[in-house]
């Protein structure tokens, strides 16, 4: 058999993606984004350090050990494989030239499973621990939803003003607290908004702090989540004609409501316009995405297309194989948000 039967055997293995290799390991992954981390740690290292893969970067990493960009080092390391059997893994088929990879002893099969072992029931005790933690979470972020109130008359409400959104009869999916505890250990009034899941089930709450004069609040961080809000969204309007548009903050859909009219819902991060999954009923949708100025890559040496247009490009090629009919709208100019552009209209 040809060195070149040899080569394209290595290369398909190598063209498997990450995801389907992490679907060949005993370890348990949650998502983050683009990044996959397990639950219970690295298989191999026996549940001491942390695995994780990244779809959008193609690439792996093991704090215990090694880090890579193919399918065939992930499984080298996560199973404790040789060269030759993580790529007949991965091909499901046996070497072209018929060499055979090199057997483990009896003691080295012994070991691999025990560490497996080991991870396996780490992973448990970890999806378990997180599954709960997560349900204590959402019945917070609920409890706190119920305390709230309509936003006319109050901070939150002056807050958006501020921003320069017209006053309006305000979507039920944002709520006043008047007091709701910052990380900082401060207290704060707060608009608060609802993220639903694709079945309109709550997942959690989006907290903006801010002052009881309705600015923001003196804070580094004064807009967090609260809940597992992957693949959620913030629903400002219910579809028009099965048209929605997307934004990523509350501030830029209400502002894209106040020009279009189109209802909006806020996605509330760049990553969340290739996750958010959308409803039958919803059949074409508008990414609003922000204009942010191009940046130099040193490692790259060119100038990289910004991450606003790159995730919101990237949402409407996902949203449209999904069959739904999907655009990116932009604004004209660099450094703009569509909350900018309604500021620019108004003035």
């Amino acid at each position: 058999m040809s060195d070149q039967a040899y080569q394209e055997w290595v290369d398909e293995a190598r063209a498997v993606p990450l995801s389907t290799a992490a679907e060949m390991t005993t370890a348990r992954f949650k998502r983050s984004g683009s990044e996959f981390i397990s639950v219970g740690g690295c298989p191999h290292c026996g549940g001491d350090d942390r695995l994780s893969y990244n779809t959008a970067k193609g690439a792996w990493l093991c704090r215990g050990a090694d880090k890579g960009r193919d399918a065939i080092g992930f499984l080298m390391h996560v199973n404790g494989l040789s060269f030759l059997e993580s790529v007949e893994q991965l091909t499901g088929r046996p070497n072209p030239t018929g060499r055979k990879a090199k057997p483990l002893s009896a003691q080295e099969l012994a070991e691999r499973e025990e560490r497996k072992a080991k991870a396996k029931a780490a992973a448990e005790a970890a999806a378990q621990e997180q599954a709960e933690t997560e349900a204590q979470i959402r019945e917070r972020s609920k409890k706190l939803w119920a305390e709230g109130s309509a936003i006319e008359g109050t901070p939150a409400e002056a807050y958006l003003i501020g921003r320069g959104i017209p006053q309006r009869e305000w979507p039920k999916s944002l709520r006043y607290h008047h007091s709701l505890r910052h990380p900082s250990g401060k207290y704060y009034p707060a608009l608060m908004a609802q993220v639903v899941s694709v079945d309109g089930e709550h997942l959690g709450i989006w907290r903006i702090y801010v002052t009881s004069e309705g600015k923001k609040a003196p804070e580094e961080k004064m807009k967090l989540g609260l809940g597992l809000i992957h693949g959620g969204a913030v629903r400002l309007g219910e579809p028009l004609g099965g048209r929605i548009g997307l934004t990523e903050g509350i501030e830029t859909g209400l502002a894209v409501m106040a020009m279009t009219n189109i209802p909006v819902w806020p996605v509330l991060a760049r990553a969340g316009f290739t996750n958010v999954e959308l409803p039958f009923d919803v059949t074409r949708a508008d990414i609003y995405a922000d204009h942010d100025h191009t940046k130099f890559s040193e490692t790259k040496g060119k100038y990289q297309q910004p991450d606003g247009l790159r995730s919101a490009r990237a949402g409407a090629e996902r949203l449209a194989q999904m069959g739904v009919e999907s655009y990116v709208q932009e604004p004209c100019a660099y450094g703009l948000d569509w909350l900018d552009v309604l500021n620019e209209v108004m003035a």
